[in-house]
């Protein structure tokens, strides 16, 4: 049986495979064949959206003053919603 799997070699010479639930046979004879176009930019997957948006909330984070929070904030902070207490939990 043959199965052909689309993907992109990385920088280490791992491949990667453009769906990503796919396993890769252990101990298979393969034929690798390199395509001449230009090499294209894998989607992201979900744990490098996750670390990008991560970054983008650090770096965010560093730029805050660190200025006290005034009573404005206290207020409505105070006016909150919170379960656990609206229901004695």
């Amino acid at each position: 049986m043959e199965e052909t799997y689309q993907g992109y070699f990385q920088h280490d010479g791992r491949f990667v495979a453009d769906i990503p639930t796919v396993k890769m046979p252990a101990m298979r004879r393969v034929i690798v064949k390199v395509l001449a176009d230009d090499y294209v930019t894998p989607a992201k997957t979900s744990s490098q959206k996750q670390k990008d948006a991560l970054g983008r909330l650090y770096a965010g984070l560093a730029v805050i003053d660190n200025e006290p929070l005034d009573d404005e904030f206290d207020a409505i902070m105070s006016q909150r919603f919170n379960i656990g207490r609206e229901l004695d939990l």
